[in-house]
C-alpha cells in the first residue's frame, strides 16, 4: 500500500533535520492556524491513496474514509514519536512498528468491508 511508502520516506526525509524535529514535537503547536493546512494536506493525500487502494480491490471501500484518514494521520504522529525515540540502527523497529500498524489498519478496513457486505446482503434479503 502507498501508505507505507508515505510513512517510509518521509521519515527518511527528516532523518536529516530530527533534532529539530524532536524540539518541535516537545514544544508543541498549540497553534491551530499553523498546524491545520499540514493536516489538511496529509489527509487529502492519505484519501487519494485509500481510493487508490480501493480501486484495485488492495482493500474494501472504507466504510467510514474519513475517520479511517484520521487515524492515519494519529497513527502516523505516532509513528514520528516512536522514530524520534529509536536507538536501532537504521530506525529498523521503526520500520517494524509502520509494519505492523499499517498491517492491523488493512485488517480493519478489510474486516470492516466483510461486515458491510453482510450487512447489506442481510438487508437485501429483507
Amino acid at each position: 500500500m502507498q501508505l507505507h511508502t508515505l510513512f517510509e520516506t518521509s521519515l527518511d526525509l527528516l532523518a536529516a533535520d530530527r533534532e529539530f524535529v524532536a524540539e518541535s514535537f516537545r514544544r508543541g503547536s498549540r497553534d491551530w492556524a499553523r498546524v491545520k493546512p499540514i493536516r489538511a494536506l496529509f489527509l487529502a493525500a492519505v484519501n487519494d491513496m485509500l481510493d487508490a487502494a480501493a480501486e484495485v480491490d488492495e482493500i474494501p471501500e472504507p466504510v467510514f474514509q474519513e475517520l479511517t484518514c484520521q487515524l492515519l494521520m494519529d497513527a502516523y504522529v505516532a509513528a514520528v514519536h516512536y522514530w524520534l525515540a529509536d536507538t536501532t540502527e537504521g530506525f529498523e523497529n521503526t520500520s517494524v512498528v509502520i509494519d505492523r500498524g499499517l498491517d492491523l489498519v488493512c485488517a480493519m478496513l478489510k474486516a470492516a468491508g466483510r461486515a458491510k457486505r453482510r450487512f447489506m446482503e442481510e438487508m437485501d434479503a429483507r
